[in-house]
C-alpha cells in the first residue's frame, strides 16, 4: 500500500485529474467535496470514498477549516501514480 495526506486550507483545490490505479480518500478533517466523474461529494470527518481507476477526481475545500484527506493506492510505490491533468 502507499498512503499519504493531502491537506487543502479555504478556498484551495486540488486539481481535476485522473490515473490508471483506483484510490480510496478518508477524511481526517474539515470539511468539503470530492468530485469523481461529476458526481459532488460532500466529506466530513469519517467518510470514505472510493475512486476507481481512470476516473476523473478533484478536492475543493470552500470552508474555513483546513480539509485534511488520507489517500491511499494499492500499489507499492507511489512513483508508478502516472497524474493525467
Amino acid at each position: 500500500m502507499t498512503v499519504g495526506v493531502v491537506r487543502l486550507r479555504k478556498g484551495e483545490s486540488l486539481e481535476p485529474h485522473r490515473h490508471a490505479q483506483p484510490e480510496t480518500y478518508f477524511t481526517l478533517s474539515g470539511r468539503g467535496t470530492v468530485t469523481i466523474d461529476d458526481v459532488v461529494h460532500d466529506v466530513d470527518p469519517g467518510r470514505l470514498l472510493f475512486i476507481p481507476g481512470n476516473a476523473r477526481h478533484q478536492i475543493n475545500n470552500m470552508h474555513d477549516e483546513d480539509l485534511t484527506i488520507l489517500y491511499a493506492f494499492a500499489i507499492s510505490d507511489f512513483s508508478r501514480v502516472q497524474y493525467h491533468f
